[in-house]
Formats: C-alpha cells, sequence, structure tokens
C-alpha cells in the first residue's frame, strides 16, 4: 500500500557578518477552529487508502492500523472521523453501512489519533487507530470508518449512516478464539438470462457463510464451448475480493465480455445515460480486432472456488450452460443469402428465356 507523507520544507539562515546575532522573524498560523469550521461552497473530494483492512488479533491484545486521506480539492479541508458498522444487506449482494445499536459495544474498543484534523489541499493526511478488545471478545467484528467534513455545509445535511459525499474505510477484525467456525457453501451458480445475443454474460455466484466469522471466497470460472474448443476463456470469479459476513447470503457477479460484439451500457462523463422514462441506455460495440472471437453458440462454464477453514482449502464447483445467438446479424445474413441466391436464380431464368426467343 502507498501513503502519502507531508513535506516539510527547511529554511536555512545564514547569518550576517556583524557582532550582532541573527534576526528570525517567525510568522504564526493561527490554530485552525475544528469544532465547527466554515464549509467550502463546492462539494468534498477526497480519496483514502487503504479503503480496506482486514485484521486479526488475540482476545485482549490491542492491534493498529493507519490508512491516509488525501484531498484532492484545491483548498483545506475540516475533516472528522465517524464509526459505524457493516452489516449484512437485504438483498445480499454486498453488505452495507449502518448505524450502530445500542449492543454494539465493539465500537467503543476503537481509538484514532485524531477524530477531527485539516487536511491541506492537494495533500495526504496520515490517521493512525487502535483496536482494543477485551479478553472476552471473539470471532468477527465489522467497523466502517467514515470520512467527512466536520461542517457539511448547506446541501450536505447528514441522515444517519449516509455518506454525504465523503468516503469510508471498512475495517474487518478476526478475534482468534478456538470455537472459530468457518464455513461456506455454494448456494447457486446462474448465468442472468439462459440466451444473449450479444456478450456480456453475466453470471451470478450465491454463496451462505453458515459459519460464525466471515470468510473470503476465490476462484476462477472456466468457459468452454461445446463441440469448437475448451477454456476459451477464464473469469476471476470474486475479483474484489468481497467478503461473506458470518449468517448472511452473498451474490457475486462476473462479467464475460471478450468478444468481437459486445453491448454495453452508454456512459457520458462517467454516468450511465438513461431515457426520458429512467431506463438505462445500451449499445452494441463490434471490434473487428478480435473477429476471431465472434461468440455463437452454446456454451458450458466451470465454476471452481475455494475458500480457507483455517486448516486446509475446500473446494466449491459448479456447472451451467447458456447460448450466444446473435438473431439480428443471423437474419441479416439470411436476407443477403436470400437475396443473392434468387438474384442469380431470376438472371439464369432471363439468359434461358433469351436463348430460347432466338432459337430458329
Amino acid at each position: 500500500m502507498i501513503f502519502g507523507f507531508r513535506n516539510i520544507a527547511a529554511q536555512t539562515i545564514t547569518p550576517a557578518l556583524t557582532d550582532s546575532p541573527p534576526r528570525i522573524t517567525l510568522t504564526l498560523t493561527p490554530t485552525p477552529d475544528l469544532s465547527n469550521p466554515s464549509a467550502p461552497k463546492s462539494g468534498i473530494n477526497i480519496t483514502v487508502s487503504p479503503y480496506f483492512i482486514n485484521l486479526k488479533t488475540d482476545p485482549g491484545v490491542p492491534v493498529s492500523y493507519e490508512f491516509s486521506v488525501k484531498n484532492n480539492n484545491a483548498f483545506d479541508e475540516f475533516l472528522k472521523l465517524t464509526i459505524l458498522k457493516f452489516d449484512a444487506s437485504s438483498s445480499g449482494d454486498t453488505p452495507e453501512i449502518k448505524d450502530l445499536g445500542p449492543d454494539d459495544t465493539f465500537a467503543q474498543w476503537m481509538t484514532f489519533s485524531e477524530s477531527r484534523f485539516q487536511a491541506l489541499a492537494l495533500k495526504e493526511h496520515k490517521v493512525k487507530f487502535t483496536i482494543s478488545p477485551p479478553k472476552s471478545a471473539a470471532f468477527g467484528y465489522y467497523y466502517s470508518i467514515v470520512v467527512n467534513r466536520i461542517n457539511p455545509g448547506a446541501g450536505f445535511g447528514e441522515s444517519g449512516a449516509s455518506l454525504n459525499g465523503g468516503a469510508a474505510v471498512s475495517v474487518f477484525l478476526e478475534v482468534v478464539s478456538g470455537e472459530m467456525h468457518r464455513e461456506l457453501k455454494l448456494v447457486s451458480f446462474l448465468t442472468s438470462l439462459p440466451i444473449y445475443e450479444y456478450l456480456p454474460t453475466v453470471f451470478d455466484i450465491k454463496l451462505k457463510n453458515v459459519g460464525n466469522i466471515h470468510s473470503v471466497p476465490a476462484g476462477d470460472i472456466f468457459i468452454d464451448q461445446l463441440g469448437v474448443k475448451k477454456e476459451i476463456a477464464t473469469i476471476i470469479a470474486n475479483p474484489n475480493r468481497g467478503n461473506i459476513l458470518p449468517g448472511t447470503t452473498r451474490t457475486y457477479h462476473a462479467f464475460w465480455d471478450d468478444g468481437m460484439i459486445v453491448r454495453s451500457k452508454k456512459m457520458a462523463n462517467g454516468q450511465e445515460l438513461r431515457d426520458k422514462y429512467g431506463n438505462i441506455i445500451y449499445e452494441t460495440k463490434v471490434d473487428l480486432t478480435k473477429a476471431n472471437k465472434f461468440r455463437i453458440g452454446k456454451y458450458t462454464a466451470h465454476l471452481f472456488m475455494i475458500y480457507d477453514d483455517g486448516k486446509k482449502d475446500v473446494p466449491m464447483e459448479a456447472t451451467v450452460s447458456f447460448w450466444v445467438i446473435p438473431w439480428k446479424i443471423l437474419i441479416a445474413a439470411l436476407i443477403v443469402i436470400l437475396t443473392l441466391l434468387y438474384g442469380v436464380r431470376s438472371m439464369v431464368v432471363g439468359v434461358v428465356s433469351l436463348f430460347k426467343k432466338r432459337k430458329p
């Protein structure tokens, strides 16, 4: 990981060649008021690094780490840190940041080197934190450190666990215990559709954590074309190394988009374009340099994933089949072929008729 360090310029003072000592003039910068600073009119623009931290310790043993906050604006920011928690979402796709409840006493274990600070313009600022679990602690604890303005200003009002334009650092703490049990179950491996006109093919991998500690599955999807070629593509099943919280189900999404013709979302300035009804606008792109990757026919995808149960890697496998049928291209090609066939037939009939007329 890369952390930024604030540069400190050293000034060398050369004394005058006189009997009097050199005179040094110091300009003191007033200490900023971090209780309620004024809010800039433009939006907050900060970057945290790393954005995910995975820690392990024993009961009663403190553990420390640090992250950096880069201020991407051309003016100073006055920031604060807020502790929230990660919990399972209703959909199960990804964990959600939520407010702390009255029973979430693990938040009191975390302390910061500074909970409010001034982030200089276009500079990085380091923040160190320490988690001190009690001897009674065990298994997993899931923090979200939200970095935001002390004074959000107009239009940046706070509401519960909302980030309000700020950034968050995810901290997963594992407190080692003899009763720790790590186990995942593969619930399903499916494609979003049975038949695609063009790529991408979307794979949905649903896993359930039946253990009592978070786990990170890893693996690949191998794609074969039946009767043509084996392993024409390999896709990472969990590229972002997403965790599954204990007692929850999570769906991972993987995409196969390596083809000559690919349908994708239409973008502008990094945003998805939508029509007047709010539907996402798609566009079809053709890359002739990938003519050897014209996808058509039946394909089979083999999923192979593993997780570490603390003793060994446990495998999980599944298979799903799907079709890619570019029907618009096929219809157009059929029309061209029929046109050519009937055109040639008409020409032949015309020539034969001409010779019949000239025959004495």
